[in-house]
């Protein structure tokens, strides 16, 4: 098809161009050379159902009881008419309001709605938003077509009137770029103290950034709200949205066809030509106070390839909106929303029960605060409620996975003022939000592991911890690149002294878009868990890990392998050692679940026997037999099953081993006899088939302690003073292979003591000297060594024996 411009500008008088203001304003189908052009070129009318549109939005906007004035004014002609200029005529909003408004007041009927809770002007607006949605819902394909090549007739026109003019009147505008800044969405009070700021650097910096990493914030309403506060100290406001680059920005707003009529450059013109020249009509324009607004300019290579035009824009300030970090321009870090304020927001569009204060406040925790989301998520409920559907913040919050992993609902298309973005559903806004096909494979695969972690900041230090690496290195040289890029994106937020950290919100984007799974992050998890299982890692250090350990569990919990079940059973290790016990029962018993959905009864089974363990050290009898029975049933199964397997074999014997240990102390030695022995024998048959093996070998003294404290109990101090004596023979033997070992030096002392201690119960306190002697001797190595009050106790104790 011919360029519709081309074609109506050259049948047009100069007297029509005179009076194009008066045709732009009217019905353009009144002219009957534009009548002459379509039927020309085919098009179609497109008010031929201009009356049912109307009459949706009408029904639309009353479907329920209003007061009988606001049914009237809008079934006045002049409204119609009003609409039907708004929509030949394209009109700015603000345009529209204020003609609508203007017959409002004609009729008076802002008088008569005075207590009735309504107004004019917010009936007005949603009257506009439904007619918009169902007139553009009704468009033909040709109706779309006709509706553009009006559009730019139009954009024509004004070219063409404004180069014949006056070459500055465009700057005479006080929105010269065709559409104001949009209206901000927030509270103004909660952003008081930030707006100041902005207006102080901004007059002293002529340039400055508005920056947070995550979008979504609220940094385009900051902005937004400078605009309108400060309207009247400004003759010009210029605002762009960044799609991308600054440059495409520039050459692809409104305000290019506005400085340069067609024709201006020849074809094949490079960019940076154009934009150089849009950037010397910037620099020309008239003096003045004018304000250029760069919104959503989240390419921070492109910032600073800029720096200087943000700079030295010749008479004018530059207030910009990104998500990039350390730019190297002046800048304003935009926190979210303060939680009185989140909590206001939410109740705006959708007020809870008293009752479910707390439950609201712990839904905005788990969103960060996240302004947008704030605002989708009540519309959300609020839409529901409109539709006569449940809408109860307690089903929300149960869309909230353990330790806060944000599962959106399932929502239908929700309206927020972000960008002009049309009506989506949350998880959709999210997406676009937040966009991960930008970043490559090293970036995703990283973003990936870092969603797994707690939504706080990360310092470096852990983070090498965590993937393995060593300062100064070139893989962590490396590492250390990636993160500032993704820094630099907006992805990652960095906190100076503190570290990096993953908003809650994109992360949850991160999650639900890439899927960490425990394949994927199996070397996280590793290392993880071989730090809090190594006994040598100080519990300060491993208390330190353990937020990232919770995270980590409750977001893979849904795996069933040994890597997940591990994890958690050694931070159930470490939660018990800080005194943690609630955690250290529940995460135990996830472990269960975890292997025992994996088939691996094995690992299972050691759990039980950790949970037997940590009700025996709470006091709780019957719980700790319960879970040492249900080891020990696993373990029988297995050794019945493979007799001479060595695991099979061991497992039992710590089975019978533990069942002793909780019958004695209930007193009944018999039944602990019964099992030490039969403990005994499997540790003496793993003993003799693998003589060099020092865990079986402690194993089998360790029984021998237990046979021989009982006997000695039940005055047998003959088959006392036998397991004594095999006991020390054991301990003196891996002593000597260890001899820098403490637990066995420990394991030796005490077994002298015992000895010593069996002697002098016989009478025989000549026999016994020297097991004292011994006993000191190691004690007073171990207090020498480790400083720990209970040797210097022993050594206490043992002088009195020797006295």
């Amino acid at each position: 098809m011919p360029n519709p411009l081309v074609n109506i500008l050259s049948i047009f008088t100069d007297s029509m161009l005179t009076d194009s203001a008066k045709w732009l304003v009217g019905k353009l189908t009144d002219n009957p050379e534009f009548k002459k052009f379509k039927a020309k070129h085919g098009l179609l009318e497109t008010n031929n159902d201009f009356f049912d549109r109307y009459a949706e939005a009408y029904h639309a906007l009353f479907h329920d009881e209003k007061p009988q004035v606001l049914k009237a004014f809008f079934n006045e002609i002049s409204v119609v008419q009003a609409i039907e200029d708004f929509k030949w005529s394209r009109l700015r909003q603000v345009d529209f309001e204020k003609r609508m408004a203007e017959i409002g007041s004609h009729l008076t009927v802002d008088a008569q709605l005075a207590g009735t809770g309504y107004t004019l002007q917010s009936e007005l607006a949603a009257f506009l938003r439904y007619f918009n949605i169902t007139v553009h819902a009704g468009r033909s394909a040709a109706e779309v077509e006709d509706h553009a090549m009006l559009t730019e007739i139009k954009d024509g026109v004004d070219n063409l009137k404004t180069q014949q003019a006056d070459p500055n009147a465009v700057w005479r505008d006080k929105y010269p770029n065709v559409n104001p800044y949009p209206k901000p969405r927030f509270f103004r009070d909660s952003r008081t103290e930030e707006l100041a700021a902005v207006r102080t650097q901004l007059a002293g910096d002529r340039c400055l950034v508005l920056v947070n990493g995550t979008g979504g914030i609220g940094k385009t309403a900051v902005a937004a709200a400078f605009c309108a506060d400060h309207a009247a100290d400004f003759d010009c406001i210029v605002w762009m949205h960044c799609e991308n680059r600054i440059r495409e920005a520039f050459l692809r707003s409104p305000l290019y066809g506005r400085l340069f009529p067609p024709g201006a450059f020849a074809p094949g013109t490079p960019e940076d030509t154009i934009f150089e020249a849009m950037l010397a009509r910037f620099a020309s324009a008239p003096e003045g106070r004018k304000l250029l607004v760069l919104d959503n300019a989240n390419n921070g290579k492109d910032l600073i390839g800029n720096e200087r035009l943000l700079r030295n824009l010749h008479g004018w300030a530059v207030l910009v909106t990104s998500r990039a970090d350390d730019t190297g321009l002046p800048r304003r870090r935009i926190g979210t929303l303060p939680p009185e304020r989140a909590f206001a927001l939410f109740c705006d569009h959708f007020p809870p029960a008293v009752e479910q204060a707390e439950l609201l406040e712990r839904l905005l925790v788990a969103i960060g605060y996240h302004t947008l989301l704030v605002e989708c998520l009540a519309k959300h409920l609020a839409n529901r409620l409109a539709k006569g559907k449940a809408a109860d913040l307690q089903a929300l919050c149960d869309n909230l996975g353990e330790n806060g992993a944000l599962q959106l609902p399932k929502a239908g298309p929700v309206k927020v003022g972000w960008h002009n973005h049309p009506p989506a559903a949350p998880d959709a806004l999210l997406d676009a939000l937040f966009t991960l096909e930008a970043l490559d494979e090293p970036a995703q695969r990283l973003l990936q592991q870092l969603a797994l972690l707690p939504a706080e900041p990360q310092p470096l230090s852990l983070l090498y911890s965590l993937f393995g690496l060593e300062d100064e290195t070139e893989d962590s040289a490396a590492f250390d690149a990636l993160l500032e890029a993704l820094a630099h994106s907006g992805w990652l937020e960095f906190y100076p002294g503190e570290g990096y950290r993953l908003h809650p919100v994109p992360g949850a984007v991160v999650r639900r878009r890439l899927h960490p799974t425990y394949a994927a992050c199996a070397g996280l998890l590793t290392r993880l868990t071989n730090l809090l299982g190594d006994e040598t890692v100080h519990l300060d250090r491993r208390l330190e890990l353990c937020d990232a350990a919770r995270s980590v569990a409750g977001y893979l919990a849904v795996e069933v392998n040994f890597g997940v079940g591990s994890l958690h059973v050694y931070l159930a290790d470490t939660e018990f050692d800080a005194g943690n016990f609630s955690d250290t029962e529940r995460l135990l018993r996830e472990a269960v679940r975890i292997f025992e959905a994996a088939g691996d009864f094995k690992n299972q089974s050691a759990v039980f026997v950790r949970l037997g363990c940590f009700f025996e050290s709470c006091g709780h009898f019957d719980s700790a037999l319960e879970f040492f029975k249900k080891s020990h049933a696993l373990n029988a199964q297995f050794f019945q099953a493979e007799p001479e397997d060595e695991w099979a074999k061991h497992s039992l014997a710590i089975s019978y081993g533990k069942l002793g240990d909780l019958w004695q102390q209930r007193g009944d030695f018999d039944r602990a006899l019964d099992y030490f022995e039969k403990r005994s024998q499997l540790g003496e048959e793993l003993y003799a088939s693998n003589p060099r093996n020092e865990s079986l070998k402690h194993g089998l003294a360790n029984s021998y302690v237990k046979l021989g404290e009982l006997w000695q109990q039940r005055g047998d101090f003959d088959r006392a003073l036998d397991y004594f004596e095999k006991e020390t023979d054991l301990f003196e033997e891996l002593y000597a292979a260890n001899p820098q070992n403490i637990q066995l030096l420990d394991g030796l002392a005490v077994s002298c003591f015992k000895l010593g201690d069996l002697y002098t119960a016989m009478e025989k306190t000549r026999q016994a000297r020297p097991y004292f002697q011994k006993f000191q001797e190691y004690c007073a190595e171990l207090w020498e060594t480790t400083k720990m009050p209970k040797y210097q106790e022993w050594l206490e104790i043992v002088a009195a024996r020797l006295e």
